[in-house]
């Protein structure tokens, strides 16, 4: 994306987050949109593209599902303290406790490591998960980013991709898959949690794409 598409991205993000939402804070996500977009400047994704598209269309996918905007600032923020040098001692200095919890969450689980098939099974990962997750909205995020990658699985390794896609598929069901992939499942979200935890944890974390 160029700087006009990235602009038009924020201001979407802003209109969608005032259509549903009574309280928006909106220099707080311009804010972090900027300081996501200075901290992700110099990486690029496996696809050649912006790495920083990548927390931007998280950031949209979390409008999508119409959580508030703090969760859509963790979106933006998600990868900062993985994949950047900034600190979240940071991100609390600069945004908040609340939203740097957000961010510890999603990055923790991005850290998980399985040793085995078996312990990479659904149920496993959802006990796991939901046991170190004291906020449901860091599953969310973490469900965002992985719908993302799975919209963009030309660009991951083949047995990956295929991993991802069995999984998601085995898990949820044909139907319900095909419609989370493409994003047209315009639902209350919390009521599909079990399924969220189930395709967003347990197929998504077989892969998490570095940036270049």
């Amino acid at each position: 994306m160029d700087e006009a598409a990235y602009q038009k991205h924020l201001n979407r993000i802003i209109r969608r987050l005032r259509r549903y939402s009574k309280h928006v804070d909106v220099s707080l996500v311009e804010k972090a949109f900027d300081f996501a977009k200075e901290a992700h400047k110099d990486q690029l994704r496996k696809s050649g593209e912006p790495y920083f598209d990548h927390p931007v269309l998280v950031a949209k996918i979390l409008t999508e599902l119409k959580m508030d905007y703090v969760t859509v600032i963790g979106g933006l923020l998600h990868d900062v303290v993985e994949d950047t040098g900034y600190t979240l001692a940071e991100v609390q200095e600069q945004f908040s406790s609340e939203i740097a919890v957000l961010v510890d969450g999603v990055t923790k689980i991005s850290e998980l490591k399985f040793d085995s098939v078996e312990q990479r099974q659904a149920e496993n990962f959802r006990k796991m998960i939901l046991s170190m997750v004291n906020d449901v909205r860091v599953i969310l995020i973490k469900f965002a980013d992985r719908l993302h990658n799975m919209r963009t699985l030309d660009y991951l390794p083949p047995k990956k991709a295929i991993l991802m896609l069995v999984l998601g598929w085995a898990l949820v069901g044909a139907g319900r898959f095909l419609a989370l992939l493409i994003g047209l499942v315009q639902v209350p979200f919390y009521g599909l949690l079990p399924q969220v935890v189930l395709l967003g944890i347990a197929a998504g974390l077989s892969h998490r794409e570095e940036p270049g």
